[in-house]
């Protein structure tokens, strides 16, 4: 297995910037309903720093001395995340961070509002979508597909067994 070197660095402001982004996009998707997603607290290792990630209030610094981070990872996989098309999908199944908790609830909702909202599955789409016959087709088409990850959400973060 090839372990990737990460070369790029982003500081706060630029990482600041980007979720800034990043998280209007999902609260716009949700129609600003994304107020109770807790907070995903992670250690920047390149930037020696903890961040917190909350959708509501930004991305600050965190106290690294009482914050118990969720995740570990770089400037730059975070900064692709918060700025790529499919920067969720990319850093979830690239696996592009490692846990440090095993409260992983804040990192799954966090992935699993950014992979709906890439995937136009999220609220705001599916307010369009049954607004049109073609869109009523294709959650037609999807429905057993829908019901299955909605009934299962078998959605698993960190090491697996």
């Amino acid at each position: 297995m090839e372990v990737l070197e990460r070369t790029k660095h982003f500081s706060f402001e630029e990482l600041s910037q980007s979720f800034d982004g990043y998280s209007k996009k999902l609260r716009n998707s949700f129609l600003h309903s994304t107020f109770w997603v807790p907070e995903l607290l992670v250690k920047v290792e390149d930037l020696d720093m903890v961040l917190s990630a909350s959708l509501s209030r930004g991305l600050t610094k965190a106290d690294q001395r009482a914050a118990e981070h969720h995740i570990v990872t770089t400037s730059e996989a975070l900064h692709a995340w918060f700025n790529k098309l499919y920067g969720t999908d990319g850093f979830w199944i690239g696996a592009h961070f490692d846990t440090n908790s095993r409260k992983t609830f804040p990192l799954r909702w966090q992935l699993l509002l950014g992979l709906l909202t890439e995937n136009k599955l999220d609220f705001r789409s599916m307010l369009k979508m049954i607004s049109s016959a073609e869109g009523l087709k294709f959650l037609f088409n999807r429905r057993e597909e829908i019901i299955a990850v909605m009934l299962g959400f078998n959605f698993q973060v960190g090491a697996r067994k």
